[in-house]
């Protein structure tokens, strides 16, 4: 395998593509160059959303990344790597970093609103003493004037960050195809405006030029071993409150204690499981005033009252004990499986019972971010994911506490594995992709 500083050497040219399809708000697709050498470093740019009003914020977790639900690479009609529900797993890895990393990059690049810093506070009566330390993209009404953002494809295609070239050689009649996110409330931040995602969004590839190079290059390689994204999506039949709860302590809170099975990393070696709650509850993410979206409209993860986490792997529970109990536990575990995570105050937590008069405009991104994590590291034969949380009905139905509603509802548990791939080049030129 090359490294980057030899491909550099030989020659390039960075090509900027133009889709061959485009269908506003449903799909577009890239053909790349053929019988050549690319760099793995492949970027979508000119990424954006038109919206009917103007001035309004793209999805506070995934910022443009939003717009992308699905993507798939594919060589003859053939799957090289794929990411389902990449704009859940975006609004995820734009956490994932440190907070240098999520202000100074994330914002400019993506355009979403995380990095929230302290403001000292300037009155006996200002209860929002959380600022945005770079003003975030917002939308305009035409493509011309609307704040675009950009996305590195290694960020959502392992293949590629596996990879410092791709022979298209060998990975003939190469194709990115990418399916658009259509609700509004995954866009942008109010959903009381009609939104367009940008046509023409273009890919910049780097092309190897010296003829000497590629047919050295395509002879060299032998293909690559990598860690693919492969999600799956589990029902979580909660029983519900009926009485109404008066804090978080327990009084009137339905426990529910669930084992649920995943089939989808069966005969699989995972290494790292994310696992993302989402509430079904209409409401559950109506922000703190009318037409105002919070938690990333459900790109990100709803925290559980009172939450436990295990999994059971191959019959054998993977935490000894009572598992991670609790949010500091289970953040803990988080950060140990998946490295830092930049969370806003009190995201991965529910938060204080009246949300309203503590967080002020902050109350948005409470509790969206209880994500969880474990470590795998094991060839699955079965996997059972057990999870302990209560459920509480909200004693209002005001504004600002309806997102409340996420703590009595029904759950759609979305998980992310990462699961080991090897693509071998056979003699003929041809290659078989296949689980490690």
């Amino acid at each position: 395998m090359y490294n980057k500083m030899s491909i550099y050497q030989s020659g390039s040219i960075t090509r900027v593509l133009d889709p061959i399809i485009d269908i506003t708000n449903n799909r577009v697709e890239f053909v790349l160059p053929s019988n050549t050498v690319l760099s793995s470093d492949m970027r979508l740019l000119n990424l954006g959303v038109t919206t009917s009003v103007a001035d309004k914020g793209y999805n506070r977790f995934a910022g443009v990344g939003a717009t992308i639900r699905n993507l798939y690479l594919l060589s003859n009609g053939v799957t090289v790597d794929q990411l389902l529900d990449a704009n859940t797993w975006l609004a995820f890895k734009e956490t994932n970093k440190d907070y240098k990393n999520v202000v100074s990059m994330g914002r400019m690049k993506a355009g979403h609103d995380l990095g929230l810093v302290y403001n000292s506070r300037t009155g006996a009566t200002d209860g929002n003493q959380l600022s945005n330390p770079i003003t975030a993209k917002l939308t305009k009404t035409t493509a011309a004037a609307t704040d675009k953002g950009t996305l590195s494809l290694n960020d959502v295609l392992p293949f590629l960050k596996a990879s410092s070239m791709v022979p298209t050689t060998i990975y003939k009649d190469l194709r990115l195809v990418i399916e658009y996110e259509t609700d509004i409330k995954k866009l942008v931040t109010t959903d009381n405006v009609t939104a367009t995602i940008l046509s023409t969004p273009f890919l910049s590839v780097e092309e190897m030029l010296d003829p000497a190079f590629i047919a050295q290059a395509t002879s060299a390689y032998k293909g690559l071993g990598f860690m693919c994204i492969e999600r799956d999506i589990l029902n979580a039949p909660t029983v519900l409150a009926t009485d109404v709860g008066t804090d978080n302590s327990g009084d009137n809170n339905i426990a529910n204690s669930l084992s649920l099975q995943t089939r989808a990393y069966d005969d699989k070696y995972v290494s790292r499981l994310l696992i993302v709650p989402k509430a079904l509850a209409d409401e559950a993410y109506e922000g703190h005033t009318a037409n105002i979206v919070a938690g990333g409209g459900g790109l990100g993860a709803v925290s559980l009252l009172k939450p436990k986490l295990n999994i059971v792997v191959n019959g054998t529970n993977k935490l000894s004990g009572n598992g991670a109990e609790g949010y500091s536990q289970i953040q803990g575990l988080l950060t140990d499986t998946w490295g830092d995570m930049c969370v806003s105050w009190q995201a991965n937590t529910v938060g204080l019972f009246k949300q309203e008069s503590v967080y002020a405009q902050h109350q948005d991104f409470v509790s969206y971010q209880g994500y969880m994590g474990i470590n795998v590291n094991e060839f699955v034969q079965s996997l059972r994911l057990n999870l302990d949380y209560q459920a509480q009905l909200p004693p209002s139905a005001a504004q600002g506490e309806k997102h409340l509603a996420s703590l009595n509802s029904a759950y759609s548990i979305m998980t992310f594995a990462e699961c080991r791939k090897s693509i071998m080049v056979q003699p003929d030129g041809s290659f078989i992709i296949s689980y490690m």
